[in-house]
């Protein structure tokens, strides 16, 4: 299980531009985990994607519709 979660993380880390910027926002991956483990627990989101931007930048992504 910690394989496929750190196989997982190196996948975000590779292609996705906003799990980037989290990483530069908390500076260090601890600081990073603790925010998206108490983000997880608290907010509403219906993607991975709209989950990292809502950490990101504290408000919902703009409407693709």
């Amino acid at each position: 299980m910690g394989f496929l979660a750190f196989l997982v993380d190196q996948i975000q880390e590779i292609s996705c531009y906003t799990f980037k910027k989290l990483i530069e926002k908390y500076e260090q991956k601890s600081r990073l985990w603790k925010k998206l483990e108490s983000g997880f627990e608290f907010l509403e989101f219906s993607s991975w994607d709209q989950f990292y931007y809502r950490m990101c930048y504290n408000e919902m992504p703009p409407s693709s519709g």
